[in-house]
């Protein structure tokens, strides 16, 4: 086996134990009598997963460039239209021939953002499922136990 497989059987080993650990601590905050404590998990994940959903959001926001080609095969990259638009004057004023060219940069859409924002909040419904059945189950034993007195 190489070492790159060796790495991921490690790393996927390593993931389930992780997966495997945060379900046991929800579990046992979902039992505790503070009904709040088993919230804190799904809460943590699900305010990393917006924060994460931001930061994809605005690290895919990109300037606009204007690249100006002249015909002798010189290239101007601007990011502002204000200053293309001054270059673009001073090639005029020099007689020199040249192509304007704005490249708009949409790197993300609203699908994605939303398909993102879903995707990280798994780990939200996993943890919010184990709380619920817990809780569930905790009120139903509580439910039994006084009926039987």
């Amino acid at each position: 086996m190489s070492l790159m497989i060796i790495g991921l059987i490690i790393y996927g080993i390593i993931i389930v134990c992780f997966i495997g650990l945060v379900c046991f601590v929800q579990y046992n905050l979902s039992k505790s009598k503070n009904k709040y404590f088993g919230l804190i998990i799904p809460g943590i994940i699900f305010a990393f997963s917006v924060l994460l959903t931001v930061f994809f959001v605005v690290s895919s926001i990109t300037k606009d460039k204007f690249i100006i080609t002249t015909n002798d095969g010189k290239t101007y990259t601007y990011y502002n239209e204000k200053d293309s638009n001054e270059k673009a004057d001073e090639l005029v004023k020099a007689s020199t021939g040249f192509d304007t060219t704005t490249h708009r940069n949409i790197r993300v859409s609203t699908g994605n953002i939303i398909l993102f924002f879903v995707v990280t909040n798994i780990g939200t419904l996993g943890t919010a499922t184990i709380y619920f059945f817990t809780r569930r189950k905790s009120r139903e034993d509580k439910i039994m136990f006084i009926n039987d007195l």
